[in-house]
């Protein structure tokens, strides 16, 4: 996982180097949020349930996004999606075409099982109670179709992303973790699930992160 420190300053730092190989929507979709008011931006985040995308960290909390670069009519009803096809003149060439993943999984269901597992870690430790969820199509030719049921917080391209009104609920105002904690505690969890199992040093998932000068977060 890679994080870029936003154009705020927020200055941590985590011992575990760590990469992302990004797809070109992911890659197009970090060039669009780079302006974005949050103070952290992830990439690449792991665990059992799977990848997330993007993690966005600020002041009015914590959103996961899983991106997709695909042209068409986007739709879903739940955790189904599909998407129709149509040439440059207009005309339709296929239609409820699926968008899933190798296990089977939509969009919604891809964030979602990654996010649950990430959600339940930060709640036990912090104040974060809920992570915020969207689906984000990068394609700039990409149309919204019909949305039915949705089992995430947003389903929008970038031009429409509207972070602050997607994160709303998780205002973080008063609350006493602060926003660097939170991105050290999601690195840590990251790091834990990419060990191999067994390993030493695993115990380092359940350390309590510090300040230590008012600017840099280490683990103890």
């Amino acid at each position: 996982m890679r994080f870029r420190r936003a154009p705020s300053g927020l200055s941590w730092h985590h011992p575990v180097e760590t990469k992302c190989y990004g797809t070109q929507g992911e890659t197009e979709s970090g060039a669009s949020l780079s302006g974005l008011t949050v103070n952290c931006q992830m990439n690449g985040y792991h665990n059992p349930g799977g990848e997330i995308d993007k993690i966005l960290v600020g002041p009015l909390g914590v959103l996961a996004m899983e991106i997709k670069f695909v042209n068409g009519a986007v739709s879903c009803d739940g955790d189904r999606w599909w998407r129709d096809k149509y040439d440059k003149f207009g005309n339709l060439v296929e239609s409820a075409v699926p968008i899933a993943d190798r296990r089977g999984r939509g969009p919604s269901a891809q964030v979602n099982n990654a996010t649950d597992r990430l959600q339940k870690f930060l709640a036990s430790r912090c104040s974060i109670r809920r992570i915020a969820r969207a689906v984000i199509l990068s394609n700039d030719s990409v149309r919204i179709g019909s949305l039915a049921n949705l089992t995430v917080d947003a389903v929008t391209n970038l031009s429409g992303l509207d972070v602050g009104k997607v994160m709303s609920a998780q205002h973080l105002s008063g609350q006493t973790v602060s926003i660097d904690q939170i991105a050290q505690l999601i690195c840590q969890d990251h790091a834990f699930h990419a060990k191999p199992r067994g390993s030493a040093g695993c115990s380092a998932r359940n350390r309590t992160p510090e300040r230590t000068n008012g600017s840099r977060v280490t683990p103890k």
